[in-house]
């Protein structure tokens, strides 16, 4: 999984930890790198990703709450998962 946070919002162990929730199982690595728009990108290996994890989006709800939306595929079929937790 590639993608990038701000760390405005978000700590690398932060998304760390929500990047695990989307994998099934633990993650195989991750890493983190700054850009020159100021985001940090990352990059994450997983076995397999939850729900064939195609798009994910993290959002921070309040606080420590974060929402966790998933869209994937398996066989053909159109998966979706949101998950709740806490950062």
């Amino acid at each position: 999984m590639l993608g990038a946070f701000n760390p405005a919002g978000f700590s690398a162990k932060e998304v760390r930890k929500v990047v695990a929730e989307t994998c099934t199982g633990a993650l195989g690595g991750f890493n983190t790198q700054p850009r020159e728009d100021g985001l940090t990108a990352f990059s994450a290996t997983c076995a397999a990703w939850r729900s064939g994890a195609r798009l994910v989006e993290y959002e921070r709800a309040s606080g420590s709450m974060v929402i966790i939306e998933i869209t994937g595929s398996k066989s053909g079929n159109l998966l979706y998962d949101r998950i709740e937790t806490s950062v």
